[in-house]
C-alpha cells in the first residue's frame, strides 16, 4: 500500500474511511441520554470525524494469468505464482480472483 496516497496494488485512487455505524449511533445515544450534546450540522460532523476507524480490509480484484515459459499461473495483483488456474483468492495478497480478463 502506498503510505501518501492510499493505493493498492497501484489500482485504486485513495482508500475510503470506514466507520462501525452501531457505536456511532451508541455515540449519538449516550450524547442525547445524557444532555450534554445539542445536535446541530457542526456536532454531527465532529462526532463522525473522532469516530475511530472500523476494522476492516480493502477487497483486491484480480486474475491468474498464464505464463507459459514456466508452466504455472500468477496473480495479476501481487505476481505470486502457483499451478493452480481456479482459485477464488490469491493466498497471498487476498485478492479475489473475479476479475474480467481484457485483450
Amino acid at each position: 500500500m502506498d503510505a501518501v496516497t492510499g493505493a493498492i496494488c497501484g489500482k485504486c485512487e485513495r482508500m475510503s474511511r470506514y466507520i462501525d455505524a452501531e457505536v456511532l449511533k451508541e455515540t449519538f445515544n449516550s450524547s442525547i441520554n445524557t444532555g450534554h450534546e445539542s445536535f446541530d450540522l457542526s456536532a454531527i460532523c465532529e462526532c463522525i470525524d473522532f469516530e475511530p476507524d472500523a476494522d476492516v480490509e480493502p477487497v483486491r480484484h484480480a486474475h491468474m494469468k498464464w505464463y507459459a515459459m514456466q508452466d504455472v499461473y500468477y496473480c495479476s495483483c501481487c505476481g505470486y505464482m502457483t499451478g493452480e488456474k481456479l482459485i477464488d483468492y490469491c493466498p497471498h495478497c487476498g485478492a479475489k480472483m473475479d476479475e474480467s480478463v481484457t485483450g
